[in-house]
């Protein structure tokens, strides 16, 4: 029984380091940005997540890869939520760093994001719903979206208004 509460335990660090790739809290990053009125840092997030999702949704649809532990599924949209590759938690939180880390642009607080997408991706193979495969695919991914938003589209999304701004 005690092993059982500890795997337990275990089981909810993991998601709860897991949570930095999530979409809640890319969300609340936005909000945040938002609030702080940091309109060139807010765009280039909000651009990564819908690149993101884009991509994600394209991988499922034409090359479906079924998690671990099976998800069943009865719709379009619970097919792509539960396919593997690539992982969104890891490519989520690969455009985050990588956003957050130019924002900053602080050497501590980048190997503070660059520890965070690696223990996203760890944490979602112990969490049993991707393999290393999806996750550094996922890192992969955000990473270059990450970097291509940063060096290349940022001067096209300054034209961009966002809410009046």
């Amino acid at each position: 029984m005690l092993q059982d509460t500890g795997d337990l335990i275990k089981k909810d660090n993991y998601r709860d380091f897991s949570a930095f790739g999530g979409l809640p809290i890319y969300i609340m990053i936005l909000m945040i940005l938002y609030t702080i009125g940091e309109m060139p840092a807010l765009k280039q997030l909000a651009a990564g997540l819908v690149i993101a999702y884009i991509i994600t949704v394209f991988f499922r649809v034409f090359y479906f890869k079924q998690r671990p532990e099976k998800q069943k599924y009865k719709n379009f949209i619970e097919k792509i939520d539960a396919g593997s590759f690539p992982s969104l938690h890891a490519m989520r939180s690969a455009i985050l760093g990588v956003v957050l880390a130019s924002y900053f642009a602080n050497v501590l607080l980048t190997v503070i994001f660059a520890l965070c997408i690696i223990g996203v991706a760890i944490t979602r193979v112990l969490l049993k719903r991707h393999d290393p495969v999806d996750v550094s695919a996922g890192m992969g991914i955000g990473l270059a979206v990450g970097f291509v938003i940063i060096l290349h589209l940022t001067p096209f999304l300054a034209s961009f208004v966002f809410f009046g701004m």
